[in-house]
């Protein structure tokens, strides 16, 4: 038992450093949170931990070195995750510039704008920008390997479960955590409604800039 849990740790830890980098995926979940509210920023990022626990299932099951051996793919995953996230990028601007956005359902007492997005729309967002993120790919298809290689081969369906349940807590508790500060920033911005009409075009530009970069990695490998 004792050993099983510090694999429990170890998975859980696992969850907690694929999810804490900033991507496009907290970009994203950081965005909308300001935006709209913490619980955006929260389903988004359950989309993307819900992402996590996919990858490393596929990877247990043995998909994930099966696709690795198909020639291309990283090309196509590149040039799919640049295609996507430049989408985003110039949606996110243009809306910003045209002051369009998300349905207004009122004002607060601070004359900030209130929107809300249904959390299935936000939970699929995390879901797809996660899962066209070519560094994730790549994570799970080297280090999530490995790990799965070294610690769940070997172990019971039930085991492996629990662990892969471990590293989706991981993700999960970090947008959580992710969501709480953005929900704690959007409290104190409300005071400089200026600053909301930022957030779209910077965080825009940050999407944009992943976009280009995942299109000029797609490239390199043609």
């Amino acid at each position: 038992m004792p050993e099983y849990l510090s694999l429990l740790g170890r998975s859980f830890l696992l969850g907690l450093a694929i999810a804490a980098p900033v991507g496009p995926t907290s970009m994203t979940a950081i965005r909308r949170g300001l935006a709209t509210g913490a619980w955006a920023a929260f389903w988004v990022g359950m989309g993307a931990a819900l992402t996590d626990f996919f990858y490393i299932a596929a990877t247990y099951a043995g998909f994930t070195p099966l696709l690795e051996r198909i020639p291309g793919l990283k090309t196509v995953l590149y040039i799919v995750g640049a295609f996507v996230l430049g989408r985003i990028a110039v949606g996110a601007i243009r809306d910003a510039l045209s002051g369009d956005g998300t349905p207004v359902i009122g004002v607060d007492s601070s004359g900030v704008v209130a929107v809300r997005e249904r959390w299935t729309t936000l939970l699929l967002l995390g879901i797809g920008i996660t899962l066209v993120n070519p560094a994730t790919v790549t994570y799970w298809l080297s280090v999530g390997g490995a790990f799965v290689a070294a610690n769940l081969v070997e172990r019971s369906l039930l085991g492996a479960f629990g662990a892969m349940l471990a590293i989706w807590a991981g993700s999960a508790l970090w947008f959580s955590i992710l969501a709480g500060i953005v929900g704690f920033a959007r409290s104190r911005i409300e005071q400089l409604p200026w600053l909301f009409r930022a957030v779209g075009p910077v965080s825009g530009l940050i999407l944009l800039a992943f976009a280009l970069a995942f299109a000029v990695r797609g490239l390199e490998r043609l």
